[in-house]
C-alpha cells in the first residue's frame, strides 16, 4: 500500500505537530527527494553567500502566511522577535498590496498558525535554518471562487497566467524589500 506524502508538511520543523499534524510529512524529515533537494539547495547556497528570503508557494486559498506558523500556542518556538515580525508583517502587506495592483487579486496577510497550524511546513523551516535573515513564507496561490475557479487546488486554464502575475508581483515586492533593508 502507498501512502501520500503532503510536501508542505515534509520539512523537519515540528513535523507531525500542530492543528494539521494528520497530513502526512513523510517518514521522516526531507524524507521526499523534492524536499531534500530544496533543502540541500538553500544549504548550498547559504554555505556561499546570504540567502535574505524565501518563499514555499502552494495551491490555494490566496494567502501569503508569515512565522509563526506551527503553532499560535505561545511555544519559544513560535516567539518571533518583535522587530522581525514587524518586518515580515511590513513584507506580506507590500506583497498583497503588490499582487492587487498587477492582477487584481485579493491575498491575505496572516501568520500562518492564525490560519491553519501545520508542524513541520517549509516556510518554518526556511525561517529558522534556510534564510539568513528569517523572512521565509508560504504563499497559497489561487484557485477561489471569487478568481472564477472551483475553490480547489484544480486551477481553470484562464488562471493560469493571472496566476504566475500574482507570483511575479510577489516576488519583486520581496526583492525590492531585500533591497532596500538588507544590502
Amino acid at each position: 500500500m502507498s501512502a501520500a506524502v503532503k510536501l508542505l508538511n515534509a520539512a523537519h520543523f515540528h513535523l507531525d505537530e500542530g492543528g494539521l499534524a494528520f497530513l502526512s510529512g513523510g517518514t521522516a524529515a526531507f524524507s521526499e527527494p523534492e524536499t531534500s533537494t530544496v533543502r540541500d539547495f538553500l544549504l548550498g547556497e547559504k554555505s556561499e553567500r546570504e540567502v535574505l528570503a524565501a518563499v514555499d508557494f502552494h495551491s490555494w486559498g490566496q494567502l501569503i502566511l508569515h512565522q509563526p506558523g506551527w503553532t499560535g500556542d505561545g511555544s519559544a518556538d513560535d516567539d518571533v522577535p518583535a522587530e522581525l515580525k514587524a518586518e515580515m508583517v511590513e513584507l506580506t502587506d507590500k506583497m498583497v498590496l503588490a499582487i492587487k495592483q498587477r492582477t487584481g487579486a485579493q491575498y491575505v496577510a496572516s501568520p500562518g498558525s492564525d490560519m491553519y497550524a501545520v508542524g513541520g511546513s517549509a516556510d518554518d523551516w526556511l525561517y529558522k535554518e534556510g534564510t539568513d535573515t528569517g523572512l521565509g513564507f508560504a504563499i497559497e496561490l489561487r484557485d477561489t471562487d471569487a478568481t472564477g475557479g472551483y475553490g480547489s487546488f484544480i486551477l481553470p486554464a484562464s488562471q493560469i497566467e493571472p496566476t504566475t502575475g500574482d507570483v511575479m508581483a510577489s516576488i519583486l515586492a520581496i526583492v525590492d524589500h531585500v533591497l532596500e533593508r538588507h544590502t
